[in-house]
Formats: structure tokens, C-alpha cells, sequence
């Protein structure tokens, strides 16, 4: 036979080689199959590229490294199917780079220019190295298979890499032998059977690695030429035999395994398990299966199946349902033992085929008669009390005398927040329902000597800690020959809560109400300060010590207004401009000032995970946010971590006419680690004008600003605390989709000169004065009027007025009033609003507030000034 004969031969079996194993792969997706697959892949690689030097298409020195450098990784690829060394991907990894790779680099270098040969010796070394030190990580130091690589290939590498130093050459056999004599070793060790595919593969792989040293030892003796020899592919061919043959014998094991567990579930099984023909014949049934009906084997497997019913038909009604459906699960009936007892199976069966081919019932069944018993007494139970305990809204309970729970109807499950078998056998101590044994043995004693109990406030707290208020009524009643204590308890929670709202909405009416009626009369007179000190300012020339008098001035009532806007957040008569805003940015942009605002002795940690935006006022928030930081500031006299975190929340929320959907919230929580309160601070912490803080260090009007700017836009909050424990308040805000929100930016400009027709409609005579002369003093003709009518008939009068300036609360005709009589005349007119408080007069005219001019009192008149020439000069 030629060579090209005998290659193209060679070529199409190991053709036919890798579509077996990849097949092989395809089916079983085993980690070791499919680098045996890829091993014998670069083995066909190997013989294409000797194909293809036997047509001349290949010439050295390419044919020589493609020979070399495909069984190279073939090698690698056998050592890593069968290696617990390198078994996860990154070991793996490392195996290729550190040993695979520069084996094939020895290969490269040998057909490059002269190398030193020191760099093959150290190349050998460098990976006999790395591959006995992950041994050793991974073995151990004692263990047998790290003492073999250390006795055996350790010497053998370093005569290796000694010889490399005067024959280069030295390393490819050497890469190649060490690969295919550690691929045998581990073969053996991982599957340690003498059957034909192990001993097989293993003898073929040492084999294989015998001859690189022996083909060398040859060729140099001219006794072997360096072309291709069939003698010496033989043990490539034995090593896929032995590899069919694992493969085969692994199945065979593990068949043989499969049907031994069955057996063993089978026979040991606990519950009855059976096999019958569609005609109830029984064909098998295991130990269990005997018992439950008290016969032996030969006995039942001799009569028909339909005898051990109770009922013949029930069993044709059982066959019909099973050949419809193909099984019957959780099938209850009664049956009948050899000595005639009934009693009650609960089964299961399924149609399968069986390995003859023809179609059986395999079923399993267990002896329910206990169960059934239970049942019954259970159902005769809950009859006698369904109506007590089923359809009563209040909770019902009956207890023994020693406090145990024997029943419990819906109502008082739903109280305790546990499932009805949490409850049963419990005591009303360990439940929580009495503060401590003494306490229940006093209610007892008193039960006893009062023979029932009548209208008794009790407070007990359920699994999930919510506080629970409930009126208790209990006597003594005997259920059978036992005596025992029926209770019921009607929860008064809900009721309490809605009376606790009802009074805190009065105080915060009634507060509201005084804070801004306060706040518009302190507005004006912060005004008519601020005007005339800048008034004072722009006449005092250069007089720096004046000015600074009057910029503290200025200053003063700036902070004066600050605190009139809380209270007039608090009393809902603040003009709220809500926008969407993006929760996570603003808490971002507002970092850096809070951390100034906590001290360095506080951290602070910030967890935003919310999306989406909520709609409120971006001052509002800020206030929030500030009140809130603040107050876990203080509760931190000596330092400690702040927490601000934000997410999404989603909560149920109830309408009149639609019932309850589930509504999308951001939430934002502010958690300290501080001294922490306790439940009647808290229940306290949103009143106005309460405050735990020492004498002049607290208004009282932080949190409550707080709860009324979060009820303004329609959310929540509340507090967790415990002392020592720190707290956790946490706002709920209703959450709107993520939209592109307009950038804004704010211009400070200062009053520009102008020139125009302005009617001042304002009450306050003295910041009527100030800012008419300010106006004036800008080139401003300007008409002055102390109420709306009077301001109607100076616009009679005058026919150019260009803007109307207008309180919005005024004696006689207010704001609104005015406006609608002017707008009638002078539909065109420009409108500029201002006021202390707005009392939703403006909201009530129908204007938009997004679009109508105004001014929150008190104002700079370098502000009035702006608007001014912004309105005029549109």
C-alpha cells in the first residue's frame, strides 16, 4: 500500500473517530467526554496535516510543528478529562497556559533561529513546577498520587531539562511522554477496574508515551526513517477502543446501579407499592404491599384485585379513571383485610409500559384509617362549634385552665398574625396576650371568683410586633368532661388609631389655623423691615459701616422669613409649586451639605436604589430631608453612622367607590444609631410644638412641618424605634414614571432700571410705601392703592397701567375678587400675586399656579424689582 494510500486511509478513521465522539458528546454533555472530543479532534489534525505533507501541500517546517504540536494537545486535552487537580475552569486555564502552551513554544522555537537551549530547560521546569504544586494544594503532602508525581516525574524532568541543555530537541519528547504517561495514571485512578476499557486505555496511553522516546532512540540509530509509521499509531487506535469500551461499561454500571435502587425502594419501601395488569391482576408487590392486607404473596398475586375492595364497583370506577387520565393521584376508598377488617388506603397509580412492552398499573398506597378517624372526630368538632367560631367577626378562643389554647377561630388567628397550629398548644404568655404568668394567674383568680369577665381592656402585641387593643370577655364553660375558658376578644386598634388621627388632625386644624394667621401678620411686618433697610441701604453712599448695619439687617429678616415659611408649611397656606423630581439625584446633590450639617463624628452611608420620580415641592423636600438629618443628628450626641436610603415600595391603598389597588411608592429612610424613643415618644413625635430637646435647641415644629408637607402630596410616614436602638423614620412618597425633567437654571439679577405704568394694590400701608418708592426710584410711574376697590376705580381712572401688582388677602374685596372685576375690563392686563399665605385663593381662581406670577412674602425689593422687569419686558 502506498503512503498516500495508507494516510487517506488513516484520514477517514479518524473521520469517522471524531464524529463518533463528538456524537458520543452531543448525547451525554459530560465535562470528560468532551475533551476527549477535542483531543481526538487535534489527533485528526494531526493526520490531516500528515495528509497533506504526503500531497505536498504542507512543507516543513510547518509540517513538522502541526505533526508535533496537535498530539501536544491532545495530551492536554486527555490529562484534563480524567485530572481532579484541574477540574474548574480557572485550574484548567492554568494547566494550558503553564504546561500546554509552552510545549507547543518548545515546538515553535525548535524550527525558529538558533535559541539558547537554557530556555527549553527552563520551560520544562517551569511546568513540572506548577502542575506538583497544584498537586500538593490539592492532595496534600502524604498522599499517594502527590508522591508518585514527585518520585517519578520530578527526576525525570530535571534529566530532561539537564539533557535540554545540550539537545534542545530533548523537550518535545519529553512534554509528550510526561502528558501521555500522567493521562494513563489518572485513567487508572479514576475508574480502578480490570475490565477491558480501562486496561485498555491505560496500556495504550503508556503505549503512546513509550514510543517518543523510542522513535528518537531509533531515528538516531538510522534505524527508523523520520516518516510516518502505522506500527506507531497503533496505540492511538486501541486508546479510542478502550475509551468506546468505558464508555460502555459505565452505562452498564450504572444500569446495574439504577436497577439495584429500585429493588431497594421497592422492597424496603415503607408504603405499599404494587404492579397489576389493566385487568387487576397483581404481577408484583413488596413486603409492605402483604402486610397491609394480612396476606402472603403467592395468595395475593392468586386473587383477583377487585376482591380487596369493599365495593366491587368502586374498582371499575378506579380502572375507568385511570385509563382515561393515564394516572390517579391521592385516590381515597375503603378495602378489605384477609380476616375481613376494613380500613381506608389513600393510592396513587400510574399506567406505564413495562421492558416486554405491554402496557401495567403501578401504584403505591399507605393506610390512612387514623387519618380518617381524625377526620371524622375533627368534622364533628367543627360542626358543633362552626357557628360560634366560623362566622363570628369577633376573635374566639377556647383556652383550658392552665392557660393552654385548645381552638381558635379566624378572627383571633388573624389577631395573633400566626397560623392556627402557631397558636394551638401555646400558652397566652408565650403568645404574648398576658405581660407575665403572674398577670394571667391574677385574671384567672378573679375569673374564678367572678365566675365571667365583662368589658376588659387588654394590650398584647402580635407576631409582627403591631400593638393590638381589644375588649375581652371571658367565662368559665365545661366541653365534654373537660373545663375550660371560652374567650372572646373584639379589637379596638383600628377604632383607637382613627380616634388618635381624628384628635391629632383637630390639634393640627387648630394650630394650622394660629401659625398662619401669625405668619401673614409677620410676613407684612418683615417686609415693611426689609424694604426700608434696603431702602436705607441704597441712600447711604459709602458708608461701609451703615451698610453692614443694614445687611445684618436684611440678613435677619431673611432668616425671620425662613421661619415664617415653616410655619406656613405647616399650616397648608404656603404656596406649594410641586415638580417631578428624581429621588436619588436630589439626595445626591444635597450630600455635601448634609454631611457639613451632621459633623465629622457622624458617617454617613447613602443606599439609593429608588427609580421613577416623585412630584413635590423641591423646597418642601429639602425641608424634609433636612428636618429629618437633623433630628438623627441630635440623637447622636456622641457620633455614630447615618443611614439614607431610598427604594421602591409598592402598598395597598384603599378608594370608596373602586375598593383597594396596589399603588407604587418611593420611599426614603433616614436611620441613626442613636439613643433611639420610646412607643410614646413616638406616638408623640408628629405633634406641633413637642420636642425632646434641651431649652432653645427645638421649636417643636420639625416633625410635624414634615408629616404635613408628606400628607400635602398625598403619601406617608412613620417611625421604628427603640431606646439605645436608634431610629428609623421612613417617607412614603407616591411614585411617578421616569421622564426627562427640564434643567433649570437660576439667574440672579440684579433690579434693572424700566420705565412703565404699575397699580400697587396692598393693605399694609408701610410696605405699600417702601416698595412704591423702590419702584419709583427704578423709573416706575406707580399708582397706590390700599384695597381692591379703591384700585378699581384708580384703573377707571388711569387708562395705561401696564401691571398690577396685588396682595393676595385683603379687607373687603380680596385678591381673587379684584382680579376677576379687573380682568373683566382689562382681560389683557399683567398680573403679579403677593402675599404672606396664599390660602388657596389664587388655586381658586382658576389660574394655574405654574403660570401665574407671585411673590411669597417677605420679599427683597431687589426680588420685586427682578419680577418687575421680567414681567414688563415679556
Amino acid at each position: 500500500m502506498s503512503s498516500r494510500v495508507e494516510q487517506v486511509a488513516i484520514f477517514v478513521v479518524m473521520s469517522v473517530l471524531v464524529t463518533l465522539f463528538t456524537w458520543i458528546y452531543l448525547r451525554s454533555r459530560e465535562k470528560y467526554v468532551q475533551f476527549w472530543m477535542l483531543g481526538w479532534i487535534a489527533v485528526f489534525l494531526h493526520f490531516t496535516a500528515q495528509l497533506a505533507g504526503t500531497f505536498g501541500l504542507l512543507h516543513w517546517p510547518w509540517l513538522f510543528f502541526f505533526r508535533v504540536s496537535t498530539i501536544q494537545l491532545a495530551g492536554v486535552c486527555f490529562v484534563l478529562s480524567v485530572s481532579n487537580v484541574f477540574a474548574t475552569p480557572g485550574r484548567r486555564l492554568l494547566y494550558l497556559l503553564t504546561v500546554g502552551v509552552p510545549a507547543v513554544l518548545c515546538t515553535a522555537m525548535l524550527n525558529m533561529p538558533p535559541v539558547h537551549p537554557w530556555i527549553f530547560a527552563t520551560l520544562i521546569l517551569f511546568s513540572t513546577l506548577v502542575a506538583i504544586g497544584q498537586s500538593l494544594i490539592h492532595y496534600g503532602s502524604r498522599a499517594a498520587y502527590f508522591q508518585v508525581l514527585l518520585f517519578t516525574l520530578l527526576p525525570y524532568t530535571l534529566w530532561c531539562a539537564w539533557r535540554a541543555l545540550d539537545e534542545p530537541r530533548i523537550a518535545l519528547p519529553c512534554y509528550l511522554t510526561s502528558f501521555y504517561v500522567t493521562a494513563a495514571l489518572l485513567y487508572w485512578r479514576q475508574h480502578r477496574r480490570l475490565t477491558p476499557g480501562t486496561v485498555t486505555t491505560t496500556a495504550a496511553f503508556l503505549l503512546w508515551s513509550a514510543q517518543f522516546h523510542l522513535s528518537n532512540i531509533l531515528e538516531s540509530r538510522h534505524l527508523l526513517s523520520s516518516e510516518p509509521n502505522i506500527f506507531f499509531d497503533m496505540p492511538k487506535y486501541f486508546v479510542a477502543v478502550g475509551m468506546i469500551l468505558t464508555l460502555y461499561e459505565n452505562e452498564t454500571s450504572l444500569a446495574k446501579k439504577v436497577a439495584q435502587r429500585y429493588r431497594t425502594l421497592f422492597e424496603e419501601n415503607m408504603a405499599a407499592v404494587y404492579v397489576s395488569t389493566l385487568n387487576g391482576h397483581l404481577l408484583e408487590c413488596n413486603s409492605a404491599f402483604q402486610k397491609m392486607y394480612g396476606c402472603s404473596k403467592e395468595e395475593l398475586l392468586a386473587m383477583p384485585a377487585n376482591s380487596l375492595y369493599l365495593e366491587p364497583d368502586e374498582y371499575q370506577q378506579f380502572l375507568q379513571r385511570l385509563k382515561e387520565d393515564g394516572q390517579v393521584i391521592n385516590h381515597e376508598y375503603r378495602q378489605r383485610r384477609k380476616d375481613g377488617s376494613q380500613f381506608w388506603i389513600l393510592e396513587r397509580a400510574t399506567i406505564v409500559t413495562d421492558s416486554a412492552g405491554r402496557k401495567v398499573i403501578e401504584g403505591t398506597a399507605i393506610d390512612i384509617t387514623e387519618r380518617k378517624h381524625a377526620e371524622l372526630a375533627l368534622k364533628q368538632s367543627e360542626e358543633r362549634f362552626s357557628t360560634i367560631f366560623r362566622h363570628s367577626p369577633v376573635g374566639c378562643g377556647i383556652v383550658s385552665t392552665e392557660g393552654v389554647f385548645l381552638n381558635v377561630n379566624d378572627a383571633l388567628v388573624k389577631m395573633f398574625g400566626l397560623p392556627a397550629e402557631q397558636v394551638v398548644g401555646r400558652t397566652g404568655v408565650d403568645l404574648g396576650l398576658w405581660k407575665s404568668q403572674e398577670e394571667r394567674d391574677n385574671f384567672y383568680r378573679r375569673l374564678r371568683a367572678e365566675g365571667s369577665i365583662k368589658n376588659m381592656e387588654i394590650e398584647f402585641k402580635d407576631a409582627a410586633g403591631n400593638r393590638h387593643v381589644c375588649l375581652y370577655y371571658g367565662t368559665i364553660v365545661r366541653i365534654g368532661e373537660q373545663e375550660c375558658i371560652f374567650g372572646m376578644q373584639l379589637d379596638l386598634t383600628e377604632q383607637r388609631a382613627l380616634e388618635t388621627k381624628f384628635l391629632q388632625a383637630q390639634k393640627m386644624e387648630a394650630l394650622g389655623r394660629l401659625a398662619g394667621g401669625v405668619a401673614h401678620d409677620f410676613n407684612n411686618l418683615l417686609g415693611v423691615i426689609c424694604s426700608y433697610a434696603e431702602l436705607l441701604e441704597s441712600r447711604l453712599g459709602n458708608n461701609e459701616t451703615f451698610k453692614r448695619y443694614c445687611e445684618k439687617i436684611i440678613e435677619t429678616t431673611q432668616r425671620a422669613g425662613a421661619l415664617t415659611s415653616q410655619l406656613l408649611t405647616f399650616s397648608r397656606k404656603e404656596i406649594a409649586r410641586p415638580v417631578p423630581l428624581r429621588l436619588n439625584k436630589e439626595v445626591r446633590d444635597l450630600a455635601s451639605i448634609l454631611s457639613r450639617l451632621i459633623g465629622e463624628d457622624i458617617e454617613m452611608r447613602l443606599d439609593l436604589r429608588a427609580t421613577g420620580t416623585v412630584t413635590i415641592d423641591k423646597t418642601h423636600f429639602e425641608q424634609v430631608l433636612f428636618n429629618l438629618v437633623v433630628n438623627a443628628r441630635d440623637a447622636m450626641p456622641g457620633g455614630g453612622e447615618l443611614t439614607v436610603r431610598t427604594e421602591n415600595r409598592y402598598r395597598a391603598v384603599l378608594h370608596s367607590l373602586n375598593g383597594a389597588e396596589v399603588s407604587q411608592y418611593l420611599s426614603i429612610s433616614i436611620t441613626d444609631t442613636g439613643v433611639g424613643m420610646d412607643e410614646e415618644t413616638c406616638m408623640r413625635a408628629f405633634e406641633p410644638l413637642f420636642t425632646t430637646k434641651p431649652a432653645g435647641r427645638g421649636t417643636g415644629l420639625g416633625l410635624a412641618t414634615v408629616y404635613t408637607i408628606v400628607q400635602q402630596c398625598g403619601g406617608d410616614i412613620n417611625i421604628k424605634s427603640r431606646p439605645n436602638h436608634g431610629t428609623t423614620v421612613t417617607v412614603l412618597l407616591p411614585s411617578g414614571d421616569e421622564v426627562d425633567l427640564p434643567k433649570h437654571c437660576t439667574v440672579i439679577s440684579q433690579p434693572v432700571r424700566g420705565n412703565g405704568h404699575i397699580l400697587l394694590v396692598e393693605d399694609e400701608t408701610e410696605l405699600r410705601n417702601a416698595s412704591a418708592e423702590f419702584l419709583t426710584s427704578l423709573g416706575y410711574t406707580v399708582l397706590c392703592a390700599g384695597s381692591g376697590p379703591e384700585a378699581l376705580r384708580l384703573a377707571n381712572q388711569k387708562e395705561n397701567i401696564d401691571l398690577v401688582i396685588s396682595d393676595v388677602v385683603m379687607p373687603r374685596m380680596n385678591g381673587r375678587e379684584f382680579t376677576d372685576c379687573l380682568l373683566q375690563t382689562r382681560p389683557n392686563i399683567k398680573l403679579l400675586f403677593i402675599s404672606g399665605y396664599a390660602d388657596d385663593v389664587v388655586l381658586q381662581a382658576g389660574i394655574s399656579m405654574s403660570g401665574t406670577p407671585f411673590l411669597q412674602k417677605p420679599f427683597s425689593l431687589r426680588q420685586l424689582g427682578s419680577k418687575v422687569h421680567e414681567l414688563l419686558s415679556s
